[in-house]
């Protein structure tokens, strides 16, 4: 939440869902680039920081109380596993 709230744009390499939880426009999915790629989509991509900047609230999807509780969650199926 707290990047899209300041108007900066996520490089994101985490949870595959995170296009449920947020507007998948308001963030770069790292998670199969190479950091010469994610430079790339840095440098050419001014765009999406103005999309954030824009739409800053309406990006959340679900309610900050369910992103905890979904955040808790997933923190808990990782911990059952260890």
């Amino acid at each position: 939440f707290d990047p899209l709230f300041v108007g900066a744009v996520p490089l994101y390499a985490g949870d595959p869902l995170a296009g449920e939880w947020f507007d998948s426009d308001s963030f770069v999915d790292c998670i199969n680039l190479t950091a010469e790629e994610i430079a790339s989509v840095v440098r050419t991509r001014t765009e999406i920081a103005q999309y954030v900047s824009r739409r800053r609230e309406a990006l959340c999807r679900i309610s900050f109380e369910d992103m905890q509780s979904q955040t808790r969650a997933f923190h808990m199926g990782i911990l059952s596993q260890l």
